[in-house]
């Protein structure tokens, strides 16, 4: 075999085996036989996925007429260490999942840095807390769509209650970077994310981020949750990201509470929506301080597919936010709150399926359309502050094509329309045009860097 031949078939393999999927019992045991035949195999995984109910995948690939589900799978594990693993993610599809199995298991990465928990049930904090205690010192953790309430001993569904022999205390203190999208609890009980920050705190915590997807306007957790966690950041926080939930006018308690705040000593960004009320310039307005502010990101939603919707969306939108109230312009508010602000940026958000994102020249006309607005309601936001930005609603940056302004990835879309066709305008030189649709920094889905620090769900 050439070197060409076996660099190529190298990081064939590398590619294959860099993400791994544990959906049933039988996959521990497959996997264990792969690597007693190859045991270098072990060096190549560095992410891992535990999904308790899509068995399909399992059955088709093993070829069985059943399996057993994760939760049958016994304490211990069965296969070696996997020494590269920096993240594993586990899906227990809404139900409560095999907390024993789950910490012993998480001996297997004694290197793990990200753990992300979705759609998980949990009926006591102790075990909320003793799954986090086995991971290890995280670098970052995120809980998306997360269900926990402290269910008393008689009720819980589990004939013998999780008391593990030797627990872990959670060590928090490498923590630098906290995801809650999607974090239910029932009135009454324990905030468990917010407990888990009071009594392991972090000393390094420098990245908030509240929220899921652009259409889920589900609260990330409760308000009396979210002002626990922004109090326990405010002395290290350097990005604070608000959730879209904030959008909601009947939250009309979420000023007052960012004037109960202390001030963000150490803020550098704040990212904070849009909506068709004035919540956003209340948040500016009653923020207690940010002296390191340089960045300020107002987040546009865009929901709908066609561009004559999304038109008069971002109309309606900005005849309620503009102009703001007082005498003084959008850029002397923020600057006298922030001194240290020097951009301001405007991030238009919309799902990828949107026709949006392939018409240049109608994110052009949205552009100037907002342009315009800032323009009439005496915002005073000239180059130096003003910045605009395309996000997917995964609120990940977008790089459209310099040939055609469309984005990277295929069309697809449940309308069950054409792919737009490039319009004159879309053709337009860059340089000719100062709103350009590459303002922002951007990623391309055919060649997705895993280690993309914006996004877990690398799945």
């Amino acid at each position: 075999m050439s070197l060409v031949s076996r660099a190529t078939r190298f990081l064939a393999i590398m590619h294959l085996f860099s993400s791994i999927s544990f959906t049933c019992v039988e996959d521990f045991e497959w996997w264990l036989s792969m690597l007693e035949r190859t045991p270098d195999l072990a060096n190549l995984v560095q992410r891992v996925k535990f999904d308790d109910r899509d068995t399909t995948r399992s059955r088709r690939c093993l070829g069985r007429r059943s399996v057993r589900r994760l939760s049958e799978s016994s304490i211990a594990p069965i296969i070696p260490p996997l020494p590269r693993v920096h993240l594993v993610e586990w899906n227990a599809r809404g139900e409560q999942p095999p907390i024993q199995m789950m910490t012993a298991h998480m001996s297997l990465f004694p290197h793990l840095q990200r753990l992300q928990l979705t759609n998980t049930f949990f009926a006591s904090f102790a075990r909320f807390a003793a799954l986090v205690g086995a991971c290890g010192q995280l670098r970052c953790l995120s809980f998306k769509d997360i269900t926990a309430i402290d269910v008393p001993q008689s009720d819980s569904e589990s004939p013998v209650e999780f008391t593990p022999s030797d627990p872990i205390t959670p060590d928090l203190t490498a923590l630098d970077e906290l995801r809650v999208q999607g974090f239910d609890t029932e009135p009454g009980y324990g905030e468990f994310v917010a407990r888990l920050i009071q009594e392991y705190p972090p000393t390094q915590l420098q990245t908030l981020i509240f929220g899921h997807v652009l259409e889920d306007m589900v609260e990330a957790c409760s308000l009396a949750a979210t002002e626990t966690l922004l109090k326990l950041a405010a002395p290290s926080l350097v990005n604070l990201v608000l959730a879209p939930s904030f959008l909601d006018p009947s939250n009309d308690h979420i000023s007052a509470m960012f004037g109960r705040l202390p001030v963000f000593a150490a803020l550098e960004t704040l990212t904070i929506w849009l909506g068709p009320n004035q919540l956003a310039e209340a948040v500016v307005n009653t923020l207690q301080g940010a002296p390191n502010l340089t960045r300020l990101n107002f987040r546009i939603p865009l929901y709908h597919d066609y561009y004559e919707e999304v038109r008069d969306e971002l109309i309606g939108m900005l005849f309620e936010v503009f102009p703001w109230h007082g005498a003084d312009s959008m850029k002397t508010v923020v600057t006298r709150k922030f001194s240290s602000c020097r951009k301001i940026a405007f991030q238009f958000c919309a799902p990828c399926d949107s026709e949006v994102h392939f018409r240049r020249g109608a994110r052009r006309r949205l552009e100037r359309r907002l342009e315009e607005e800032l323009e009439e309601s005496g915002a005073d936001l000239d180059g130096e502050y003003l910045q605009m930005e395309w996000l997917d609603e995964d609120f990940r940056p977008i790089v459209y094509r310099a040939t055609n302004g469309k984005p990277f990835w295929a069309w697809t879309t449940t309308l069950q329309l054409e792919e737009p066709e490039t319009e004159a305008s879309d053709c337009e030189s860059e340089s000719s045009d100062s709103m350009s649709d590459s303002m922002g920094l951007g990623w391309d889905s055919e060649e997705y860097p895993y280690d993309y620090d914006d996004s877990l769900s690398y799945f």
